[in-house]
């Protein structure tokens, strides 16, 4: 299996994080010392490399539907006027068989320019018909023309039919020579308008950061580089997700409820014993139904069949085993996989903590996926670090613990411990250290 590296230096409270992702990656250290920071930007890099292809075909679907959705404007406007001219029923019919949907990719954008360059033709063909009616003001032929100059780029405008088609057509071609030169290019410049426009991320990019799959830095010259063995990355910052209103505003909580909702096809054996083992410890079992509204929502069915809640409604610990069971039932954690999760044991009972760390790393053994945690509890640690042992996989758990660089505790260094977990034990230690000085001072 593919090892990789992510480093950011001098970036917010991270003085340096150089941090090796082989199995399972633990990062201790207090709050505010960057360890969510880390995830963030790790899975916006993973992201990116594997989506580049995809994120510039939903530019490109934005603009070329921008586009037809004017020219439907202009068709209903000639042949409301004038409907013994423009058979506007067919070109509006060619406009709906043209618009883009999810499954268009760069492979088949050929094919399509050359049937945008026949709808072009055709429709350039009622434009003028329409312009040389006799029977239409010439106020309104000019409005129907100056509003489709509206989609033309640069100066130029078109005062015929022929010349828009030519004008718009042109601009197709450069529209795709673009995606086409982007998607080899692979820019930063290009990266950062994804981050911006598509993950909402508005805070500065760090400067100095790196990922690397096997030895090979894939940020490099300016550009982003492919990743050959990672196809996917999760990131949850919080099973609260389900219950909270705003969702839609974070990307990371979209993209974890759309996964739990479609499935992946994917049932292996591995995947039923752990769908298994959760089930019994939920007592129950997650379902996906249809509601009265048409919408895909996730229950909880207790196993006796006689309680039935809506995900949003059970309480918070059992949210976190939730979204691991229906990411596994749907086939989206394998070994292509990196999963981040920012301080998993927080809304947990004790007793679930162990639990929960169990199922991690029975995950990472029976489906080979790359887990990134960020902890400050030492009960997980530990758990975490006796069940890596005990299921021979320590050797690919790397532990790391976020410390100091200076004495106002502004930036922090991510130091690596490798199965060592006596430091993060120690920085825990502060807190029974503060426990007895505010316990025998008169406050």
């Amino acid at each position: 299996m593919s090892k990789y590296r992510f480093s950011i230096y001098d970036y917010h409270a991270i003085k340096e994080a150089d941090i090796l992702i082989d199995g399972i990656t633990v990062l201790a250290g207090p709050n505010g010392c960057g360890k969510s920071t880390i995830s963030r930007w790790l899975y916006y890099m993973i992201d990116i490399a594997t989506d580049f292809d995809s994120y510039l075909v939903k530019g490109y679907k934005t603009e070329i539907n921008s586009l037809l959705q004017n020219i439907s404007r202009a068709i209903r406007e000639m042949w409301g006027l004038n409907r013994g001219v423009n058979n506007g029923l067919n070109v509006l019919q060619s406009i709906d068989d043209l618009k883009l949907d999810d499954n268009f990719s760069l492979g088949s954008i050929d094919e399509y320019t050359v049937k945008l360059h026949l709808f072009i033709g055709e429709f350039a063909s009622q434009l003028d018909k329409f312009l040389n009616a006799e029977n239409v003001q010439e106020q309104r032929k000019d409005r129907v023309l100056n509003f489709l100059n509206q989609n033309l780029d640069g100066e130029e405008k078109a005062r015929n039919a022929q010349a828009f088609a030519e004008l718009i057509s042109l601009q197709v071609d450069k529209m795709q020579q673009e995606v086409l030169y982007k998607s080899e290019d692979r820019s930063l410049t290009d990266v950062l308008s994804f981050l911006h426009t598509y993950l909402y991320e508005d805070e500065m990019v760090p400067f100095n950061i790196a990922l690397q799959e096997e030895g090979v830095n894939i940020i490099s010259d300016g550009r982003i580089g492919s990743l050959f063995n990672l196809d996917k990355a999760i990131y949850i910052d919080t099973p609260m997700a389900f219950g909270l209103d705003d969702f839609l505003k974070n990307v990371f909580w979209q993209r974890l409820r759309k996964l739990m909702l479609e499935e992946n096809g994917c049932h292996d054996k591995q995947n039923i014993r752990l769908l298994y083992r959760i089930s019994e410890i939920l007592n129950g079992k997650i379902n996906v139904s249809d509601s009265l509204l048409g919408n895909k929502e996730m229950y909880y069915e207790r196993k006796d069949g006689k309680l039935l809640l809506p995900l949003d409604k059970i309480a918070t610990g059992m949210k976190s085993f939730a979204y691991l069971f229906q990411l596994i039932k749907n086939g989206y954690l394998d070994d292509k996989t990196v999963l981040m999760i920012d301080e998993p044991e927080v809304h947990l009972h004790p007793q679930w903590v162990v639990v929960f760390a169990r199922l991690l790393i029975l995950i990472r053994k029976s489906l080979g996926v790359k887990i990134v945690l960020a902890s400050h509890n030492p009960d997980f640690v530990a758990a975490i670090k006796a069940i890596a042992k005990k299921e021979e996989i320590l050797a690919e758990t790397n532990f790391y613990l976020a410390q100091s660089v200076d004495d106002d505790g502004f930036q922090y260094a991510f130091k690596p411990l490798g199965s060592d977990i006596e430091p993060i034990f120690n920085s825990f230690n502060i807190a029974l250290e503060r426990i007895q000085q505010y316990g025998d001072t008169d406050l």
